[in-house]
């Protein structure tokens, strides 16, 4: 009797070791799965875009009034009627422009709006700024004939945007408001005040 006694212990205890190497083969698989799925996918890297001297950019005024350009290179020259309008220019006449005359980006006087032949090209605006080696960073990109845009603001967007603007921007940003003034887009009284704050000038009253 004693010996079968023995006997059951020592397969108890085979049983005991050979559920203890399957939990421990389990767990172990459970943590190589978790680390195999837990591996971080690594994010496909941008396509870098390459514009040549002679890739076309479309150039849209931001201004109010006759915006004259005229480049001392080659004496070439880009007129813009109206806030509108849209000229072409290649990426080296816009590198010349940068150089000769840095106000026509300082003061956002112009806004370059894609590529001519987008089907060709896949930069987009950024690219292009960054191609003309442009710092945009806090750039506020306003269209003065947006009125729509530009009369959402909260008093509290006027304050943050506006005072991110160039003297030049905020210039046309005076004769775009009293334009929207007396063509009615603009009629809040809390927002013109809020603008002739931040702009310290006095907006037309009809």
């Amino acid at each position: 009797m004693a010996y079968k006694k023995q006997v059951n212990k020592t397969a108890s205890k085979a049983a005991t070791n050979t559920n203890t190497n399957t939990k421990s083969k389990t767990t172990k698989n459970k943590i190589e799965k978790n680390i195999i799925e837990s591996k971080p996918v690594e994010k496909a890297k941008p396509k870098k875009i390459k514009l040549t001297e002679d890739d076309l950019v479309k150039v849209k005024s931001s201004c109010f009034g006759r915006l004259f350009y005229k480049n001392k290179k080659n004496s070439e020259t880009f007129i813009w009627e109206t806030p509108d309008d849209i000229q072409v220019m290649s990426i080296r006449e816009l590198r010349s422009m940068r150089a000769e005359q840095p106000t026509f980006f300082k003061n956002q006087w112009i806004k370059i709006v894609g590529m001519v032949d987008e089907s060709d090209c896949d930069a987009s605006v950024e690219d292009i700024y960054k191609t003309l080696l442009i710092t945009r960073q806090g750039y506020i990109d306003i269209d003065p004939t947006d009125y729509k845009s530009v009369c959402s603001w909260t008093e509290k967007e006027i304050k943050e945007y506006v005072s991110k603007m160039s003297q030049g921007a905020q210039n046309n940003l005076i004769i775009s408001l009293n334009t929207f003034i007396e063509k009615g887009y603009l009629d809040s009284v809390k927002k013109i005040k809020a603008f002739e704050k931040v702009l310290d000038c006095e907006l037309l009253r009809k």
